[in-house]
């Protein structure tokens, strides 16, 4: 099971707070990807110290990954002043307090740079793209005008991305069958991005030793 920290940051006169899971057999001198887990929806809240085991636990578990959760300004159950801080600002803080967490994140020495990855609301993710292409991988649960639109600005920004439609659903997935799928195509997703690229070149020596046999 991964190690679950909680911890607070403070961001103007807020003191927010992060949950950050960790593998079971963490070492603070090795190095990690970071997946960051935003969500965006006004009045949300996701560090609780409710158990809880979703696809971002395998991936710590089993792939090593470092994840962290965060409630910003606009979140739930911390008060009126916090919840509405975001009113006809949608979009505004969220993205603000998102790239402080991370900035906070990347100044861990366990963390990884070069391996960054961030899934949520794409309100939120796409601005914390912009920032620096290179290294955030992401993948969309929106409706389809908005993907289309996302998608035309990863091919401006010659940017690499995989598309994945679930047509009878919206911006909840209900059927349980679509959820089990969805959450397997993220670990997918995210472990492969999170390879090291020696892992890469071995596994594919493997491969292609395994074809010529």
């Amino acid at each position: 099971m991964p190690r679950v920290e909680y911890t607070e940051i403070n961001i103007e006169d807020y003191r927010l707070s992060m949950q950050i899971l960790k593998p079971a057999g963490f070492i603070e001198t090795s190095h990690y990807p970071l997946l960051l887990l935003i969500d965006g929806t006004p009045g949300s809240q996701s560090v609780s110290e409710q158990f809880h085991i979703d696809w971002a636990s395998v991936l710590v578990s089993s792939f090593g990954v470092v994840a962290v959760r965060f409630d910003g300004r606009g979140s739930g159950f911390q008060g009126t002043n916090l919840l509405h801080k975001v009113q006809r600002r949608l979009g505004m803080f969220e993205e603000k307090d998102q790239l402080d967490v991370l900035s906070v994140m990347m100044q861990e020495p366990y963390i990884d740079k070069t391996r960054i990855g961030a899934f949520g609301q794409v309100f939120v993710k796409d601005r914390i793209l912009s920032t620096d292409t290179h290294f955030i991988y992401l993948l969309e649960k929106v409706h389809f005008q908005h993907t289309a639109k996302f998608i035309s600005r990863l091919i401006s920004e010659r940017a690499n991305y995989t598309l994945q439609i679930y047509p009878d659903e919206g911006h909840f997935i209900h059927n349980e069958g679509t959820r089990q799928h969805l959450s397997q195509s993220l670990v997918n997703f995210f472990e492969e991005c999170f390879r090291l690229p020696d892992q890469v070149f071995e596994e594919a020596l493997e491969e292609e030793s395994e074809e010529e046999g």
